[in-house]
């Protein structure tokens, strides 16, 4: 009931890096930063660990601002259509106009704070409602060693990891 709890008990399996997000009235909510990280730790480590663990969670919110850029609602066409379609202006969707890392906006987004020569692993989250992230660092290659939770069977390097909405991807890199 309203104003009451609940503990939801389960055996989570397999391990990964996981998230949560609202399934009722999905895009406000999202855009509103109702996400989150959910890991599931392997019972045996599968590796040396990392010198440094980040989780970097992406999402869009949408400010006052975005609001009141808002197109206008679609609006009915001859013959009974909707004029500008999903891609259109008037389309209905929601302007999101700020981008977030783990529910911080630049510049209040903190720095990830690394020593030269160590291993580091990020877990990279896009929670985001409509957008392609693109995820890099200057000068480092990255080696994606899980994609949507899972373990790859053999990692892949590369210079940057795209991941669409609700994807997933965990890298190493050494840090210089």
């Amino acid at each position: 009931p309203p104003g009451g709890t609940f503990t939801y008990e389960f055996v989570a399996t397999p391990p990964g890096t996981r998230w949560y997000h609202s399934h009722f009235n999905e895009l406000p909510q999202q855009g509103g930063g109702l996400v989150g990280a959910l890991i599931v730790e392997p019972r045996q480590p599968t590796g040396p660990a990392a010198d440094r663990e980040y989780t970097l969670v992406t999402g869009q919110l949408v400010t006052a601002a975005g609001v009141a850029q808002q197109p206008p609602a679609p609006t009915p066409a001859a013959g009974g259509g909707m004029m500008g379609g999903m891609m259109g202006s008037g389309s209905g969707r929601p302007l999101y106009d700020t981008f977030f890392v783990s529910g911080k906006a630049s510049p209040h987004t903190p720095p990830l704070v690394v020593r030269p020569g160590e291993r580091v692993w990020l877990r990279l989250i896009n929670a985001g409602v409509t957008e392609t992230q693109a995820f890099a660092l200057a000068g480092h290659r990255l080696t994606i060693t899980h994609a949507d939770g899972n373990r790859l069977a053999r990692p892949v390097e590369a210079e940057a990891v795209l991941l669409g909405v609700g994807e997933r991807a965990d890298v190493e890199f050494v840090a210089e």
